[in-house]
């Protein structure tokens, strides 16, 4: 069972059952307490480089603030960057997604990271297309002489990036180079949900709580395991608008 333990606007902690971390960082089996502690070291450790073009600034943090295993209740807490949190979650209505965290755990290279967060907002819409200058401006390798060659580029980047996310995340994708004469000047990338990991990164405790939350709405049994059949990341996110409707009707005054 994950979730989405405090989220205003100086912090979001977010809370993730071992199980699911485990997929997520494809850990073999051994001592639970040993696997969190390697991966919350990871995290602690994992540096992340964004290069905001409006201000001509880069942003440079760690990939979260802290990372603290309970051992009692085999949960891993994690309290995300306050920095990082407009490029590593999809933002709707001023609420944290859990899809974007949960996915983004997954993956290890910073290119990935924001390949993934720039097209899996569009995965409704199917297709973005950036430019070439744009996709190194914001990688900042702009001033990397080894990247004026689009091969290099396309080898070291952009291939390292659609193997991880297509490998580990909910989302998968093509992508055509488009060209203005001889030169290529942008990329194509074609969208849709990747529904295998949808299904094999989801824990039997996170199928289990949402059966049962789709059960006190009215929803039958069998009905709740077709919804999950069918997209647990939209029921997923349905119930969440649902839950925080219910928390602003019982707390009008906030």
């Amino acid at each position: 069972m994950s979730e989405i333990y405090k989220d205003d606007e100086d912090t979001t902690v977010f809370r993730i059952s071992v199980s699911e971390l485990t997929k997520l960082a494809k850990l073999k089996n051994k001592n639970s307490y040993q696997q969190m502690k390697e991966v919350t070291e990871k995290l602690n450790q994992r540096l992340v480089k964004i290069k905001d073009l409006e201000n001509k600034r880069e942003l440079q943090s760690t990939f979260v603030a802290s990372a603290e295993y309970e051992e009692t209740s085999g949960m891993v807490e994690i309290e995300i960057s306050k920095k990082l949190k407009p490029y590593l979650f999809n933002l709707d209505g001023g609420k944290t997604t859990y899809t974007g965290l949960a996915y983004t755990l997954a993956l290890k290279s910073s290119y990935a990271i924001r390949i993934y967060n720039l097209l899996a907002q569009y995965r409704v819409a199917g297709q973005r297309t950036i430019e070439v200058k744009t996709l190194k401006e914001m990688f900042c390798i702009e001033d990397f002489k080894a990247y004026d060659r689009f091969d290099v580029f396309d080898s070291k980047v952009l291939k390292v990036a659609y193997k991880e996310i297509n490998e580990k995340t909910d989302i998968q994708y093509d992508y055509e180079k488009i060209k203005r004469g001889r030169t290529i000047v942008a990329i194509k990338f074609i969208i849709k949900k990747n529904v295998f990991n949808i299904k094999k990164l989801a824990s039997p405790d996170t199928n289990r709580s949402i059966i049962e939350q789709l059960n006190f709405y009215g929803v039958s049994k069998a009905k709740a395991k077709e919804l999950i059949d069918r997209d647990i990341i939209q029921v997923q996110e349905a119930l969440k608008s649902i839950t925080h409707q219910s928390n602003d009707i019982r707390n009008p005054a906030g």
